[in-house]
């Protein structure tokens, strides 16, 4: 069965925001100096980064949600970084977490990668 989880980034107050939607619920979340919203998975994984290039992973954001946003559990973001990267940016993700993303490197060249995350 496909899911009904949307992902995406939205200008909030002149900061961008990540947002999150599954069927009528939709969600908002943000980190210090914007966040980009990429990708999401059947089991309700997000990936995405920060404006100042710091990449992210929050598990299962949905599955804590009430029944009001006001009783809703935060998302934790988990960091992901390429190593000895001055700005990792996952793009894309499969159900099994795997990552498809750019990073820029220390000479400010940017590369693609796949990664598996060990989380």
């Amino acid at each position: 069965m496909l899911n009904e989880y949307l992902n995406g980034t939205t200008i909030n107050n002149n900061s961008l925001d990540a947002w999150f939607k599954n069927a009528t619920d939709e969600d908002f979340y943000t980190q210090s100096g914007g966040t980009n919203g990429t990708a999401v998975d059947s089991n309700s994984d997000v990936i995405g980064y920060s404006a100042s290039g710091k990449g992210w992973f929050a598990k299962h954001i949905e599955w804590n949600e009430g029944t009001s946003d006001a009783t809703e559990v935060k998302p934790t973001f988990i960091p992901v970084a390429y190593p000895n990267a001055k700005a990792t940016h996952p793009l894309g993700m499969n159900d099994k977490r795997w990552m498809a993303g750019t990073y820029v490197d220390s000479a400010g060249v940017m590369h693609g990668f796949i990664a598996k995350p060990n989380f």
